[in-house]
């Protein structure tokens, strides 16, 4: 197995500490100019309050809570008056009324922890990797989340502790399903860590869904007003921006169609719904015949089994937090921060086979990843450099169609190579592998049974 020097494992993380030590440095001198340019060059909009809004969202509606206002309504305390929509255990969790200046604290403070969480993530080994994961941890998406203050940077963090206990004994992995339905009840998307429980025998498995649905269950009953009325505030946007989604190559195709013959696409006409539905499971379709072809052409599966415990563990929690997102709705472009989870152990992948097919498929995939984590800064630039080439709008719109076409069908690519990951981890699975002994038992027990009543008839017969 190769080594690398220890140096590689810090290079990344590093360069993404430094460069926020930078633009921290920049805000807190006054040259607030030059932040805001190397933020737009990013492909980032500077928030209209100063950095960390998110973060000052999430604040302001503690203290709003504590006065005993109804946040999800209307909250007052927020800088951009906006509603809250997160999960009502956020609420919860607010210990004291904050001061004003909290969300900069916390904020900053998140972010550094967060920064500083990357330097646990499995290291790299060549420098290829060094290369793609620094350009990841530097990238549109991961400055983004820092810069916002979002909590999904927390949740990161939650879902980075879940791995570590994982990949201990059963009571820690006890503790990491605990983690992970805990981050699933904060921002809901999180609750697909809970599939980690099919490295569990039968029994142990039954009884941790059961535990999980219950307590579920019990907080959906605590607080059903809230999410039903914090869910249709969930952000949901254009199919043309930085959020991505199952749903945006599909409907935006739709929506571009509609335009083009003249049909009203604000809401769209039943033609281009079913247009729209229709792309969506041929797309489906293509995502499935191409997991499937995965694991049954190529040693993928050889691969993954000789990854080791870290890579593995990562590179499942980041395939089933980025798969649960993509077909769950949309996201806004931070959320694709799990992809450093998918990244290691998608190189790593290159790295433990032989196979040439399989180095360019990993190898290719990892590429991918990198690029769609600055394809903000791509889309921005791209469009602010159109504007200059007085091209025309027919050849503008044309050169961006084909740029949105290309992502979306990246983001579709990559989401069918961490379903092939999802199901060889599932097929891989203690439970799975149990239950097929079970049914292979069975059916070998039937099968005597039918021989021996044959033999018996033949017996009686004579």
């Amino acid at each position: 197995m190769e080594t690398a020097p220890k140096s590689y494992r810090v290079i990344a993380p590093l360069a993404a500490l430094l460069a926020f030590f930078a633009l921290t440095a920049l805000y807190a001198l006054g040259d607030r100019e030059t932040y805001t340019a190397i933020l737009r060059f990013w492909g980032i909009a500077p928030g209209a309050f100063g950095p960390f809004l998110d973060m000052h969202g999430l604040t302001a509606a503690w203290r709003c809570h504590h006065l005993g206002i109804d946040v999800v309504a209307h909250d007052l305390c927020d800088l951009m008056d906006r509603s809250f929509n997160y999960s009502p255990l956020w609420l919860s969790l607010a210990p004291f009324r904050l001061a004003d200046h909290a969300g900069d604290a916390l904020g900053w403070g998140t972010g550094l922890l967060f920064l500083l969480s990357l330097f646990l993530l499995p290291p790299p080994v060549r420098k290829g990797e060094v290369a793609l994961r620094l350009l990841a941890s530097l990238s549109t998406m991961v400055v983004f989340a820092v810069e916002r203050g979002n909590p999904d940077i927390m949740i990161f963090m939650l879902a980075m502790l879940t791995g570590f206990l994982a990949l201990r004994s059963p009571a820690a992995r006890l503790a990491a399903l605990t983690v992970g339905l805990f981050a699933g009840l904060l921002k809901y998307y999180p609750l697909t860590l809970m599939a980690l429980a099919l490295r569990e025998r039968p029994a142990r498995f039954a009884a941790i869904g059961a535990a999980a649905l219950a307590a579920t269950l019990l907080f959906v009953a605590m607080h059903l007003s809230e999410i039903e009325r914090g869910l249709p505030l969930i952000a949901s946007g254009p199919y043309f921006t930085d959020l991505f989604a199952a749903k945006n190559l599909p409907f935006g195709l739709a929506q571009t169609f509609g335009i083009a013959i003249g049909e009203p696409v604000v809401p769209l006409a039943w033609t281009l719904r079913f247009f729209a539905y229709a792309v969506y499971a041929a797309l489906a379709l293509a995502a499935a015949s191409l997991c499937w072809r995965m694991l049954r052409r190529i040693t993928l599966r050889a691969a993954l089994a000789a990854l080791t415990p870290s890579e593995s563990i990562f590179l499942v929690i980041g395939s089933l937090l980025i798969a649960g997102c993509f077909f769950a709705g949309q996201s806004i472009g931070y959320r694709g921060i799990y992809l450093l989870f998918v990244l290691p152990g998608l190189l790593a992948l290159s790295r433990r086979t032989r196979e040439r097919r399989l180095r360019i498929l990993a190898d290719g995939t990892g590429v991918l990843i990198v690029a769609l984590m600055w394809e903000e800064c791509f889309r921005t630039n791209l469009l602010a450099g159109l504007g200059l080439l007085h091209l025309g709008e027919p050849s503008i719109n044309t050169i961006w169609l084909d740029f949105w076409l290309l992502r979306e069908l990246a983001w579709w690519w990559l989401v069918a190579v961490m379903l092939a990951i999802l199901a060889d981890f599932a097929l891989q699975s203690e439970l799975v592998r149990r239950l097929s002994v079970l049914i292979g038992k069975r059916r070998s027990a039937i099968a005597l049974a039918r021989v021996e009543g044959r033999i018996e008839e033949l017996r009686s017969d004579r």
